[in-house]
C-alpha cells in the first residue's frame, strides 16, 4: 500500500467513493456516528482496505458522509486502483 497523499483537487472522477460503495465499505450497517476525527482508507474493487490515515486538521466530523465530503474537498487521493473512503471515528 502507498501513502496517502492529501493534495487539494487531485481527487480524479474515477476515484469518488459512490454512496453504493461506501456502503459496502460499513458493511451496509448505516452507521452515521458522530467522532472527533476523519479517516481516509483507500480501498481495491474488492472493497479490501489499507491502514486508515487521520485527516490532519478536521476537529470532528458529524456522519461517515460529512467526512467522506470534508476527504473530497481536501483533496484525498489513491493510488490507480484503489478508491478513497472515509470514516468519521469516535
Amino acid at each position: 500500500m502507498k501513502k496517502l497523499t492529501l493534495k487539494a483537487f487531485q481527487l480524479g472522477a474515477a476515484e469518488v467513493l459512490t454512496r453504493d460503495q461506501l456502503k459496502n465499505v460499513l458493511g451496509g450497517d448505516g452507521s452515521n456516528t458522530s467522532g472527533t476525527r476523519c479517516v481516509v482508507y483507500c480501498c481495491d474493487s474488492s472493497n479490501n482496505c489499507g491502514p486508515g490515515t487521520t485527516l490532519p486538521g478536521v476537529s470532528s466530523c458529524t456522519s461517515n458522509e460529512n467526512c467522506q465530503d470534508i476527504a473530497v474537498k481536501g483533496g484525498a487521493t489513491c493510488p490507480s486502483g484503489y478508491y478513497v473512503a472515509a470514516l468519521c471515528k469516535g
